[in-house]
């Protein structure tokens, strides 16, 4: 028998950096993944003559380009900031905030065509031991600021979500019949991945971000866009392992990811076999639904486990995170991108 790790991916909250604060910086500090995203700029506006009091979202679904409007009758006392990219007011007597955008996922019910964010930049940030996250690594990011650069002008709003590894498990049957007598792993993976008693470590990261990148290939990634053998990689196939797994899902997250290799959706199910691994099934890196046609793959469990996931991801209801009391202040870091 062979060993599968699967990990369990959740995104933290999608919004722009220019908007960010201290409470979101605080909510990220577990987090060493993030994506970089985009999608077609949404704005928000008073209702005007006809409803003073409402909150208009106006944006534009994602291929066809046409224009969705959503009228908010619920959010009293509202303000509107920042040429029309924030908002505020109370709703049943709490005080909420938000982007434009999060306003139009929440009204559409997470439709598609309006949770929809094209990956732009998949990456890492861990450090020595852990001291580095999503948050930190956001502050001073280059790839983040030519993200904005390049899409500013264009009518498209950028963003930034930090991932957290919420849980890593193993399993020691993949469904090969033969036993090579490689169970030395069962020890080393409780050692290599938690040590410490951290929700991850510097390995997972390091094999995460490479999945991920692999699985999405972003446009605006030029390392790691092929799964194929790294340090990383190596280190598991030594102890006996030959299948990962990942589940990327929030159940109440907006964002629906994707690119122009994978469909936008709320959920994603990535599987990889390590490359060179003992009794290698010629499988490499892609969706579960990839090997269905394989029988000796693991996608009789874990692919319907996987199936009931999207199902609940799309049925359970939307969820807006507030951070903070109030707006947050216009980052200076991007005061640019008004």
């Amino acid at each position: 028998m062979t060993g599968m790790v699967t990990f369990q991916l959740s995104p933290l909250h999608t919004y722009q950096r220019r908007l960010g604060n201290e409470e979101i910086d605080r909510a990220s500090s577990d987090a060493h993944l993030y994506v970089i995203s985009r999608r077609r700029r949404t704005v928000v506006s008073k209702g005007g003559a006809f409803s003073p009091s409402a909150l208009i979202a106006q944006t534009h679904a994602g291929a066809s380009g046409r224009e969705l409007k959503f009228i908010v009758n619920d959010i009293r006392d509202a303000e509107v900031f920042d040429n029309g990219s924030y908002w505020s007011g109370y709703y049943r007597g709490a005080r909420v905030h938000g982007e434009a955008w999060h306003l139009a996922a929440m009204a559409s019910h997470r439709k598609i065509e309006v949770s929809a964010q094209e990956v732009l930049y998949v990456g890492q940030a861990f450090g020595t031991e852990g001291s580095r996250n999503a948050s930190i690594r956001a502050k001073s990011h280059s790839m983040l600021i030519r993200a904005y650069e390049e899409n500013y002008a264009s009518d498209w709003d950028v963003f930034f979500t930090p991932i957290v590894v919420e849980q890593t498990s193993v399993s020691n049957d993949d469904h090969i019949t033969l036993d090579d007598g490689n169970w030395k792993w069962v020890d080393e993976f409780c050692e290599l991945f938690s040590p410490d008693g951290r929700r991850t470590n510097g390995l997972s990261v390091d094999i995460l971000e490479h999945m991920l990148i692999a699985y999405f290939e972003p446009t605006m990634n030029t390392k790691l866009l092929k799964w194929t053998a790294t340090k990383a990689n190596r280190t598991l196939k030594e102890l006996g392992l030959r299948l990962l797994s990942v589940q990327f899902y929030s159940l109440h997250e907006l964002s629906a990811f994707f690119s122009k290799k994978r469909h936008p959706s709320l959920s994603h199910a990535i599987a990889a076999e390590i490359p060179g691994s003992i009794h290698g099934g010629g499988f490499t890196l892609g969706e579960y639904s990839d090997l269905q046609t394989r029988p000796q793959s693991f996608t009789n469990i874990v692919g319907k486990s996987m199936n009931s996931i999207a199902e609940m991801a799309s049925n359970s209801p939307a969820i807006l995170r507030i951070f903070g009391e109030a707006r947050p202040p216009l980052n200076p870091d991007f005061s640019a991108w008004r």
